[in-house]
């Protein structure tokens, strides 16, 4: 047996699974269990993990079991002490890793009724798992018999749930007022009855939403109503007079069978005809015509300074699978898809209100706290200061003018603390309610995904947070509206928190293959800052077939290729850093340079094909009287003046 010498760290594991044991002092009567314990062996209690109203179903997530965790790895205890093995947890997976976790440490499992649980013996181990099977299975026998008491009384027509639908109140029903039922809630019922109406009327949830508040409604939790909360109460069945028990299970992210649902009958707040048009409504199949298709529209501009919008004739008049729409720039001709911009735009905005605040912006808040509050205790002083100068005066210690020498500038110092506190609570007052609309969003982003969202609904959160939206070169750019709380953007390490950036996401990685034209053009293009269109036109290339050609998706014509030499200025083949000039390398650029193809070149000399290709690999060899003929056609000895292919200029190709 093992035995932990007195003076041993420890610490007291108490979890209970109900409130109404926490109300019961039963988390106090196992502590004060395991206290006793603890002292009764002369160990010295490190830590206490107590965990009220917490299934055992699952404890390993919680924060005190982290805590319980860390502390273990840290070697802060050497033994976790409790009552039984069922009231660490109740789930036996859980049990073996919390077990072996502590048995991997070094550390020890103290139940207060079986001492030390030696789990490195096979003996130990067999009656731990004895101990955690036994737990696991008294938890599915009683949640069984649960389930089975719920299912009975719901079948009689009483309210089961924890908590009441929004419009409801549970009242005692029957002679031991243990049984409950739903009867309506004379504040919530109207305003839930309202919502319906105001759906039918405008079919959109934003709207309703905002109406309630602007009217002064709020919810249960005293905020305002958003969209998510007005969808999840419109969805619920109860306000049409049925309330169905039984519909969910585990977490109640999975619905069961409908044929598994028991009603409930309550007071109905609306007609049957008028609940089942709004789920009409939000299932799509009356899906509200839309006052704003495109709701970048107005917001969204080019880095050249122009607005883009949507062309009419782009949206109507093509096919939208084969032409999607886009905005396109009337400036530059720039031009983004409208499904891409959306996606991003998305991914930008939700990380926006799901992030939180950054660590600089926290810093600042506290302190702005501190400041605050040594604000108030200078005011404290100072009123206190002029107290006692009054009272001197009053008890004849102090003439007129040393009391007013005395007090007038504590007068003027109170005046400036004053007013300084009303400065910064004003500042506060507002970052709260900055706040309170970021929250008010996430919680829209956290129940629905961006793409699922009507436009108008895009578009009213867009302009409640966004100023401007500018599609740079490469990046998309969002100028925020919201302002972080308790920032000064004037200061330079806060001022980039205004503005979001993200990868343009039809901008993708050039293909590098350093032996295509394509390749070159790209690169020579971008380091000079020129547009497609700008190199394109005047070389009368098509800036679709251009573009191809940087994408390595097409090849340069021939005859195209001149022109590509003079607009990069050089053969990449023997000029570039990368160039490893040899003859076959100089007969491909002179040869391209008069923009022939290897067919054209052989019938002009009159040599097979085969034998200039495997030349401008390197990989074969010609007859002098081939040579002469291949040179007479290219207008230069290409043998003895190949290295001056270093130095081909356009001047010289033309």
């Amino acid at each position: 047996m093992i035995v932990l010498p007195p003076g041993t760290n420890v610490g007291l594991w108490v979890r209970v699974s109900s409130d109404g044991q926490v109300r019961d002092e039963s988390p106090a009567v196992h502590l004060a269990r395991a206290r006793d314990y603890a002292d009764l062996n002369g160990w010295v209690v490190a830590e206490v993990y107590q965990l009220d109203a917490v299934s055992g179903a699952s404890v390993i997530e919680h924060p005190e079991a982290k805590r319980m965790w860390r502390d273990v790895e840290q070697g802060r205890i050497e033994g976790l002490v409790f009552s039984a093995v069922a009231r660490v947890g109740r789930d036996l997976i859980e049990l073996l890793l919390i077990e072996k976790h502590l048995r991997t440490h070094g550390k020890y499992m103290i139940s207060t009724r079986r001492g030390v649980i030696d789990t490195s013996t096979p003996e130990g181990m067999d009656s731990f798992v004895t101990d955690a099977s036994r737990a696991q299975s008294e938890r599915l026998e009683l949640s069984a018999r649960i389930c089975a008491g719920l299912k009975t009384r719901a079948r009689l027509g009483q309210f089961t749930a924890s908590v009441a639908p929004y419009g409801y109140a549970k009242i005692a029903a029957g002679p031991t007022g243990r049984a409950k039922k739903l009867e309506i809630d004379p504040v919530e019922g109207p305003v839930r009855a309202l919502m319906y109406s105001l759906f039918l009327q405008h079919r959109r949830l934003m709207t309703v939403a905002k109406i309630l508040n602007s009217r002064g409604y709020r919810n249960r939790a005293g905020s305002e109503f958003t969209f998510a909360q007005i969808k999840r109460i419109l969805l619920e069945s109860s306000a049409k007079g049925v309330y169905y028990s039984n519909r969910t299970q585990g977490n109640g992210s999975t619905i069961k069978p409908e044929s598994e649902w028991i009603a409930v009958p309550c007071p109905a707040l609306v007609s049957v005809e008028d609940w089942e048009r709004c789920q009409a409504i939000l299932n799509g199949s009356q899906r509200p015509r839309r006052s704003t298709v495109y709701p970048y529209s107005g917001l969204l501009s080019c880095r050249c300074g122009k607005k883009m919008y949507v062309r009419a004739s782009l949206d109507h008049n093509r096919d939208k699978e084969r032409f999607p729409p886009l905005y396109k720039c009337q400036g530059c001709g720039d031009k983004i898809h409208v499904q891409k911009l959306d996606v991003a735009i998305g991914q930008l905005f939700r990380g926006f209100l799901l992030g939180g605040l950054p660590d600089s912006a926290k810093s600042e808040h506290s302190q702005i706290e501190r400041q605050l509050q040594g604000l108030k205790t200078e005011l404290k002083k100072t009123t206190q200061g002029l107290r006692r100068w009054a009272e001197a005066y009053e008890a004849g210690a102090l003439d007129l003018d040393s009391f007013k020498n005395y007090r007038t500038p504590l007068i003027e110092r109170q005046k400036n603390i004053e007013s300084e506190i009303q400065r910064i609570e004003a500042e506060r007052r507002t970052d709260k309610e900055q706040l309170a609309a970021q929250a008010r969003a996430a919680e829209i982003l956290e129940s629905a995904a961006w793409s699922d969202l009507y436009p108008d609904e895009k578009q009213a959160l867009l302009q409640e947070f966004v100023q401007s939206i500018v599609l740079q070169a490469e990046t998309i750019q969002v100028q925020l509206l919201y302002t972080p709380p308790f920032l000064q953007l004037t200061e330079p390490s806060f001022a980039q928190l205004h503005t979001l950036t993200i990868q343009r996401p039809d901008r993708l990685a050039m293909p590098n293959d350093r032996r295509a034209w394509g390749y070159w053009l790209h690169k020579v293009r971008k380091e000079r800052g020129d547009t497609a269109r700008a190199v394109s036109r005047p070389n009368g290339f098509d800036e679709t077939y251009m573009r191809a050609w940087e994408m390595l998706s097409q090849v340069p014509y021939p005859s195209q290729i001149p022109k590509i030499i003079k607009y990069i200025g050089f053969v990449p083949w023997v000029r570039s850093p990368y160039a490893q000039p040899t003859q076959g390398a100089a007969v491909r650029a002179a040869r391209e340079i008069k923009g022939l193809t290897q067919v054209q070149l052989c019938e002009q000399a009159g040599i097979r094909q085969a034998s200039l290709s495997m030349l401008e690999k390197d990989q074969g060899k010609l007859s002098d009287k081939a040579w002469g003929a291949l040179e007479n056609c290219l207008g230069i000895e290409v043998r003895r003046v190949f290295q001056a292919y270093l130095y081909i200029s356009v001047k010289e190709s033309n």
